[in-house]
């Protein structure tokens, strides 16, 4: 099933969008991320995407802590993953505790992936999804602004061995641009994998999600909203509608 998953990412308890992964060229979209949650349930959403922006930067959760508790409250039915600075089993846990589906890993498994097999022994292959942020053809890690260590095709390769089922892959050059969907990269992924993905990054409009279905990958389970959503470039409930049909 693809499905579109609309996503909250959280910077010092606001709702913002970074333009290529950069910290100094953010917009501020709301005070008030619970009341996004309650619009994409309303729009038939499944799925609800939370980035914690200054976990994933410097590992700090408190900051944002309370409103992904004001999230997981908002959200009814649909369920949420959520990622950003989750780099231990503690981390995982807590994360879990809170009502969240499943967490997305991305610094912790490129730093140290001998640790993946571990956690989903311990939690199980679908709470634990990996977060594939890739620059070129290198993987990015410390949101966004260090060097990961692998090659895309090279890390994918890892994450396989090591029994990862679901992949959030990020085209950093195309993310936070709405230039529209990079089907190339995601083409070179799909072949280079057995893997799972979920499209984040580039989405420009109501088209992305026509032209996903139709290419009709069995290996593209879902599509991350943003900024598309917004700066009003897409209804969502038509979305929704679309991807399901």
């Amino acid at each position: 099933m693809f499905e579109i998953i609309p996503a909250i990412d959280l910077l010092d308890g606001q709702v913002v969008r970074l333009h290529k992964g950069d910290y100094d060229q953010k917009k501020v979209y709301s005070n008030d991320p619970p009341a996004f949650a309650r619009e994409f349930v309303s729009a038939g959403a499944g799925w609800i995407h939370v980035v914690d922006l200054n976990s994933a930067r410097n590992g700090e959760r408190s900051v944002n802590r309370s409103v992904l508790r004001e999230i997981v409250q908002a959200s009814g039915d649909a369920r949420l993953q959520t990622g950003g600075g989750i780099r231990s089993s503690a981390d995982i846990e807590e994360v879990l505790s809170l009502g969240i589906s499943r967490v997305i890993l991305g610094t912790r498994a490129a730093r140290s992936p001998g640790d993946i097999a571990g956690w989903i022994s311990n939690f199980g292959a679908d709470k634990i999804v990996i977060g594939v942020d890739v620059a070129g053809d290198r993987i990015r890690v410390q949101g966004w602004e260090e060097d990961g260590g692998y090659s895309t095709s090279d890390f994918l390769a890892l994450l396989e061995s090591a029994g990862v089922r679901l992949i959030v892959a990020t085209n950093i050059s195309s993310d936070g641009t709405l230039e529209g969907v990079d089907l190339e990269f995601y083409k070179r992924i799909t072949d280079a994998s057995r893997l799972e993905f979920v499209v984040s990054g580039g989405v420009a409009g109501i088209q992305d999600v026509v032209n996903l279905k139709q290419w009709n990958h069995p290996q593209i389970h879902g599509m991350i909203v943003g900024k598309a959503y917004y700066e009003g470039r897409m209804d969502l409930v038509e979305a929704v509608r679309l991807a399901s049909t």
